[in-house]
Order: C-alpha cells, then structure tokens, then sequence
C-alpha cells in the first residue's frame, strides 16, 4: 500500500523530523537525509511496477490526441521530483515523456502547489496568455495553483483525491476518455 500525501507543501525531510520529534527521537539531519533517500527510492520503484494500470482512464489517448495537433503546446507541470517524473513518463513507467514540449518539476520552483509558481512558469516559457492555458488536474492543490495562475482549469478526481476540494476548478469530470461524466 502507498499512502501520497498530496494535500502539504512540507518537504519529507520535514515530515520525518515532525514524526521522529513526536515519538521523542533524537534523530540527524543526515539520518533524515539518508531515511528520505530510502523513502525516494522504495516510492520510485512502486511508481515504476505500477505506472502503466495507474494512468488516469483516457489519458495517454487524449495525450496521443493533442500531440497531434500543431497549435497546441503539451506540457508537465509538477510538484514531483524530476526522479518521479522519470518514474511515471520515462522508459520504466509509461513512455510517453517523448510527447511533451516541457516538463517542469519541483527542482525548478521555490514554491510547490498549491502556489501557482509551477504553472506561471510553464506559461510564461510557451508565452502564451494564461486565459489561454488548459490545466488537468487530479487534486484540490493543483487546482488552486492552475486557477492561481489564471489558467481554465478541469479536475478529474481519482479514488485518492475525490474527496478534496475542487470549487476552483471551471469543470469536473470523472475521466479523459470519451464517455466521461460531467460532475
């Protein structure tokens, strides 16, 4: 079982100290260090077994489908690490990284979602307009910080996220494929 918490901008450096802090253990950065490293390690290779049956319902077609087009820009713009981005889209989970113009992850902002920064970011390297700027999401953070930076936005909930809060999002869909539900 993987339990992502998704929900908090605190580094799992800091999540670990608060946990050992708790239960009174006295415990080194560089044991934090070495523990968060584990962790990275042991969370990449559950990504890799389960990447492919873990794409959202409709994606790597819509994906296929926009990449197709020649006025349409595809982008990542992700809180994840560049090692998780691999992870997910590289050779060992999906493949399908080839199909991205850019692909920005935690490495290149100082601020996570739910702050807009990722997406500004992402905008401004296209410089497009971002009323302009379609954002798919799946939780309530990365809604925020898609309608933070003034994109249209459209949560697509998964069994983890459904119950977060989406009242930013322009629409709510239960998938990408072609017979989604509107909600």
């Amino acid at each position: 079982i993987c339990i992502l918490f998704t929900t908090t901008t605190l580094s799992s450096a800091k999540i670990l100290k608060t946990l050992f802090d708790a239960h009174g253990k006295d415990v080194s950065d560089q044991e934090i260090a070495h523990k968060v490293e584990e962790k990275n390690l042991y969370y990449q290779s559950i990504i890799e077994e389960a990447a492919k049956d873990a794409a959202c319902p409709g994606a790597i077609d819509l994906i296929e489908s926009i990449r197709k087009e020649k006025e349409c820009f595809l982008a990542v713009a992700t809180s994840a690490s560049r090692r998780e981005v691999n992870a997910i889209l590289g050779e060992d989970g999906l493949n399908i990284e080839r199909y991205f113009d850019h692909i920005l992850d935690s490495s290149n902002v100082r601020r996570t979602k739910p702050h807009p920064e990722v997406y500004e970011r992402t905008i401004d390297y296209f410089g497009v307009d971002p009323k302009d700027t379609l954002v798919l999401e799946d939780t309530g953070i990365g809604i925020e910080a898609g309608h933070g930076a003034g994109a249209k936005t459209i949560a697509v909930p998964n069994e983890y996220t459904k119950h977060m809060n989406f009242a930013n999002a322009d629409l709510i869909i239960s998938s990408l494929t072609k017979t989604a539900d509107i909600l």
